[in-house]
């Protein structure tokens, strides 16, 4: 009976979670980590304020968290999309398969489209630490130049 319990509240704290990173991408989305607020932040969420300290340590690392998830997210469509040309590819192809993952985002719309934004604010405005992500970068132009 214990057991399911604690089941039941892992549970229930993932869905916490999640809804927490949904709210985060939504907001940073559509105003940038500058313009999240915490308060805004867990009403969306419909979590407590607490839940951001117990799930992420704070609004900050939340907000990190979210910008990470949407840049990882960017980086494997845009990988995905040059590793399939043949080795003879044309520039012009390499450069329509790069672009293929913002223009497919952009059309799509949803959290597609909220990841191109936080990637575009990304790149304008790097986050602390936008270096952790030079190696998937070197991969993926790697990736381009041996095609």
């Amino acid at each position: 009976m214990e057991s399911a319990r604690a089941d039941q509240r892992r549970v229930a704290g993932e869905r916490t979670r999640a809804r927490l990173m949904e709210a985060a991408l939504d907001l940073i989305a559509e105003r940038g980590e500058e313009g999240v607020t915490l308060r805004e932040l867990t009403d969306a969420a419909e979590a407590n304020v607490a839940a951001v300290s117990y799930h992420f340590g704070s609004l900050k690392s939340l907000c990190g968290a979210a910008i990470d998830q949407a840049l990882e997210s960017y980086l494997d469509a845009q990988e995905a999309a040059v590793s399939v040309l043949p080795p003879e590819a044309a520039l012009e192809e390499l450069a329509a398969a790069f672009a293929r993952p913002m223009i497919s985002a952009l059309t799509k719309g949803g959290r597609d489209r909220d990841v191109i934004r936080i990637v575009a604010r990304a790149g304008i405005d790097p986050p602390e630490g936008w270096d952790r992500f030079d190696a998937r970068f070197d991969q993926i132009r790697a990736t381009c130049f041996g095609c």
